[in-house]
């Protein structure tokens, strides 16, 4: 098993963190492909297992998940350390399970299992992206087509979201 460390570099945090946000906003238009998943499916094997199933399709291997809300910048500003971690090719889903459940700083229920009201999935190459808001029960992924399709083909748990409902921009 191999130790994933949060990220602790504020440069390559922002860097993620803008691009997670400008991935985020072109869900507010209804335009946008998406699947809807459960928020809580972050903690899943299946979930992983769709995450690691896409970057194959990629020949990629390395993603990256960050919390967006409560607010990285505030909140996590006394860890010295960021709500991020890099999974790469070498890691395991264990390694994955240990970050998730690990807290960045003195507090275990920060931990990103536990605290990440918004979090956000992203290939550190490729342009599919997936978002989660824990207060909607509700998550999306959005990419290409081909993306699409094969997550579609993967994932049983795709769900269909009450009628009216609508990602809306923070």
């Amino acid at each position: 098993m191999t130790k994933i460390e949060f990220i602790m570099d504020e440069h390559q945090f922002k860097r993620l963190f803008d691009r997670a946000r400008a991935d985020v906003d072109r869900l507010t238009d209804t335009a946008c492909p998406r699947l809807y998943f459960d928020s809580i499916d972050l903690l899943t094997d299946k979930f992983f297992d769709l995450i690691r199933h896409l970057l194959a399709s990629q020949d990629e291997a390395q993603f990256c998940v960050l919390s967006l809300k409560p607010d990285p910048f505030g909140h996590f500003s006394y860890f010295e350390k960021y709500p991020a971690f890099l999974h790469g090719a070498k890691n395991t889903v264990d390694d994955y399970y240990d970050v998730l459940h690990r807290d960045p700083g003195n507090s275990p229920a920060d931990a990103i299992a536990y605290n990440a009201i918004q979090y956000v999935v992203l290939p550190i190459v490729g342009d599919w992206f997936m978002y989660a808001d824990r207060d909607w029960q509700m998550g999306a992924l959005s990419g290409p087509s081909d993306v699409m399709e094969l997550a579609r083909g993967f994932y049983p748990f795709f769900l269909t979201p009450e009628p009216g409902f609508r990602i809306t921009g923070n």
